[in-house]
């Protein structure tokens, strides 16, 4: 109750000067269930389950020049942001700047992928876990407490040109201005010409990640056409003593859901390659066709991971999750079936390679 009362004297604090102008209020609910789940690997009779998620945001803006957005979350967590732009080169934000980010990131790799949240899949990464969803691609290096509380600065000093600075003014430790301001600097330079592409160039200070790597990112986004589009990233960690994994991200898509789109296809191919012996090299494919049918729009997604350790034998991972979507006026019906190789504990760890874990999800999801 005190998070949930907290949550509302903010966003009416930062909303105040806001209401002048333009106001949103919006959200969705989310409520799925597995009507039966398990495996074949352990003699563990079959369980049910269900998932509840909402989501309530309040944001608006003040003839562009500021605006805040709060929004209260599952389990009655929230975020805030807020943001201030006197000039048309110059923008600052503060609070959790990496919800409805200006910061360019991945597309058909990431959350793209897939083109909705549905509860419906394992998660959002390749088949396996063996890597995450935006793989190649920029991505923010924070701790849970250091992400609520960044400072961004961007600058836009000629037309499509973007350069992003971030930093976390708390939650870390040592919590100094020196550490906060060089050692967990994100930069960002972001070049987007319409019609032709984005193209952008990011680096990270990372102390707190495991290695203390410095990260570098580079990505290209181009449309094709008016119903294509493909994403390349590419990702190199280092310091004084070792590289980490080359990371390569891959996306190309034709179609969009968000235009729904008759026919759409997404096709996603990443990798880490090792660059040290005892590392190891890390694949995954993933391809999501999906049709609308009118009475229902049917997707039939399908992973491949390739695990190849250092030493020892490699495994393969795979993934297959047909599914229907159906509008039911305002909310969506979902339902389907999700079939994936190993024995896996609900966290994501993999507890064995051996069989085959199942399950029979059916929801609902509205927005508002």
């Amino acid at each position: 109750m005190k998070t949930l009362l907290a949550f509302f004297l903010i966003l009416g604090f930062l909303a105040v000067p806001v209401f002048a102008d333009t106001l949103g209020v919006g959200g969705h609910y989310h409520i799925g269930a597995q009507l039966a789940k398990g495996d074949t690997e352990t003699d563990n009779d079959a369980t049910t389950g269900m998932d509840v998620d909402f989501e309530i945001y309040v944001g608006g803006h003040f003839r562009n020049i500021f605006g805040a957005k709060g929004t209260l979350i599952r389990n009655y967590d929230f975020w805030v942001y807020a943001w201030w732009k006197p000039v048309p080169f110059f923008m600052t934000r503060i609070g959790t700047v990496f919800e409805d980010t200006t910061w360019a990131g991945a597309d058909i790799t990431g959350k793209g992928f897939h083109g909705n949240e549905y509860y419906i899949r394992q998660t959002e990464n390749f088949a396996g876990n063996v890597l995450q969803a935006e793989v190649g691609f920029f991505n923010h290096i924070m701790n849970a407490a250091q992400e609520r509380r960044v400072l961004q600065l961007s600058f836009y000093p000629v037309k499509g040109l973007a350069l992003n600075l971030g930093v976390p003014m708390a939650g870390a430790n040592p919590n100094t201005a020196e550490d906060n301001y060089i050692y967990r600097l994100h930069a960002q330079a972001v070049y987007n010409i319409s019609g032709v592409g984005e193209a952008a160039i990011s680096f990270i200070n990372a102390p707190d990640a495991v290695g203390n790597f410095q990260n570098i990112f580079a990505q290209w986004k181009m449309p094709i056409g008016n119903a294509m589009r493909f994403e390349l990233g590419v990702n190199l960690g280092l310091n004084a003593v070792a590289f980490e994994p080359l990371k390569l991200g891959f996306g190309f898509g034709y179609g969009n859901l968000e235009k729904r789109d008759t026919f759409v296809c997404n096709f996603r191919l990443g990798a880490s390659i090792a660059m040290e012996d005892n590392h190891a090299t890390n694949i995954g494919i993933d391809i999501a066709p999906s049709y609308d049918f009118k009475i229902f729009r049917l997707y039939v997604p399908f992973g491949l991971g390739i695990n190849m350790p250092a030493s020892g034998d490699e495994n393969i991972f795979w993934s297959f999750n047909p599914y229907i979507e159906k509008r039911l006026g305002g909310p969506f019906l979902f339902a389907g079936v999700l079939l994936y190789s190993g024995t896996w504990a609900s966290t994501g760890r993999l507890i064995s390679t051996d069989g085959i874990t199942w399950s029979i999800p059916v929801g609902f999801r509205w927005d508002f």
